[in-house]
This record gives C-alpha cells, structure tokens and sequence, in this order.
C-alpha cells in the first residue's frame, strides 16, 4: 500500500492518538493496554486478543508475532468509527502467556472489570468486550462476572474444547459450557441455543445488545 494512501494517513494520524497504559488492578497486579482515543466518541472497545495474547507491550505499538490478529489489526478502522480503542496485554503475572484455565478465572474476569472502569473513568460511554478465539473464554468470563461491560461480542469461538486441555472435563463445549445466561448487561439480549445437526452439541446460545437502547 502506498505510504500516503488515505488509509495509511488517517492511520498514522490514530497513532498519535494512541498511548500504552498501565494500571494496578484490584488484586494488585499491573495490566497494560494500549488505548486509541478518537476525536469522536460514541463507545470503547475493549479487544481480547486469541493465543496466549501475552503481547510484551513496550509502548502503544504491538509487537510483530500479533500484528497479524485481526481484532489487533483493526484497532485503527474501531478507532476511524468513533470507538476508543483498548488493546489488553496478559497481566504482569501471566507474561508468559494465558491458558484457557487462566482465562476463564475470576481474578481474569477482575483484571477486565479494572481495565472497563478505567475506560468509563475518562468518558460516559458504553463498553464493548470484544474478543477472538481463544480470548472468547476471557470475554465471556469477564461480561458474566462483571457488572461494567455493556456489549459482548465473540468472533471464531472456542465451542470444543480439546481432549487434551485440563478444562475439557468441565467446559468439554468451550465457552459455549460456560453460564452465559448470567450475562445481564443493559439491552442483553438471549437466543436459546440450537442444536448443531452435525455434530449433535449444543451450539453457543447468541448474545447481543444494541447501544443506544
């Protein structure tokens, strides 16, 4: 693409925009984040990213090896639509990567909850959890627990787990074993599940909320 193509300029104007933040969680961890704060606000996106998504931040770019995770990779086109943008690391504890056990923990789902009041700290707005792939069991776990997400929005979920994952005894369907009923976030909105005719398992019930209501 060209250097001075209007996507890479409007982009690069968004960098500017673009800061690493690190705060100290309730149970005492640090969790940094980069955040893109648009001129025009409407909502924030908090994005959880698949893999182990320990991206070792260092500043407010993201380091090669996740460059290529869309939800990473689109931090800028949420940002040109007026949402303010947080991009999670792992926490300072979990450098070394989270597992699935890890992510669907309470201390994760607290860690989330501290990153979400921060955002709403610095702007009256809804927030949106956003997550891909293996990041699927931290949003769910983070919109059931806490109180502060408005929106959640999964991408290529986790709905089997696999047989050699510790959690296969008690999630075997991945997030989809998960309560997600105990979502309640405003204008929550629950599809009963469907039965999946190929495989015989219960497909992930859909969440969805509409902002304003």
């Amino acid at each position: 693409m060209d250097d001075t193509s209007p996507i890479r300029l409007h982009a690069s104007a968004l960098a500017s925009n673009s800061t690493l933040v690190s705060i100290k969680t309730e149970r005492g961890v640090q969790q940094q984040f980069i955040q893109i704060t648009p001129d025009r606000r409407t909502a924030a996106v908090l994005l959880s990213a698949g893999g182990h998504a320990a991206l070792g931040l260092k500043g407010p770019a993201v380091t090669k090896w996740r460059r290529g995770n869309f939800l990473v990779r689109s931090r800028y086109l949420l940002a040109e639509h007026g949402f303010v943008v947080a991009v999670m690391d792992a926490p300072s504890a979990h450098q070394e990567g989270m597992d699935a056990i890890f992510r669907i923990s309470r201390a994760h789902a607290d860690d989330i909850d501290s990153v979400s009041l921060c955002l709403k700290s610095k702007a009256d707005i809804p927030v949106w959890l956003v997550a891909t792939s293996a990041g699927t069991f931290s949003a769910a776990g983070g919109a059931i627990a806490c109180k502060s997400i408005n929106v959640l929005v999964l991408t290529s979920t986790i709905t089997r787990s696999r047989l050699d994952w510790i959690i296969a005894r008690t999630h075997p369907n991945g997030v989809a074993s998960m309560a997600l009923s105990q979502y309640r976030g405003p204008n929550a909105h629950h599809v009963p599940s469907r039965r999946c005719l190929r495989c015989g398992t219960d497909l992930l019930p859909i969440v969805g909320a509409v902002w304003p209501p």
